[in-house]
């Protein structure tokens, strides 16, 4: 199960967030559906998940760095995009400009071992590059 809080703009983070169900064996469209659908009646807090996803993006917030609750064994913060210039020799003056996000990842080292989590935060950066990827 994950569990999705997202902080709304002006506000607090939602108080349970959206959970939803077997997301390992669902596609990122079934799960956006199952997200945008529970949207207005999230589940009550304290409920048990696994994974958590913080997202303070629409605050603004360009880094946050996650704690872990009794109810999760991992918790991936994610801040809001920010543009930046980077060096490309290939582009008209040798710099473009990239959108860029930032990540933190928590995770219970008695429940997950930090390799795992590592090899976890590789992909998940690999899908986030080549976000065509996780459609097909």
């Amino acid at each position: 199960m994950v569990a999705v809080l997202e902080a709304e703009t002006g506000g607090e983070p939602t108080a349970g967030g959206i959970h939803v169900e077997g997301a390992n064996r669902k596609s990122l469209a079934v799960i956006t559906e199952e997200i945008e659908s529970c949207s207005a009646a999230p589940e009550a807090a304290g409920a048990a998940s696994g994974f958590l996803l913080l997202d303070v993006s629409a605050l603004g917030i360009e880094r946050v760095q996650p704690a872990l609750t009794n109810s999760g064994v991992a918790c991936l913060g994610v801040g809001a995009s920010t543009a930046r210039v980077v060096a490309d020799d290939e582009a008209a003056g040798g710099a473009r400009l990239v959108s860029k996000i930032s990540c933190c990842l928590a995770v219970d080292c008695r429940a997950v071992e930090t390799r795992v989590a590592a090899r976890w935060l590789q992909n998940f950066r690999t899908r986030l590059e080549e976000p065509l990827e996780m459609l097909l």
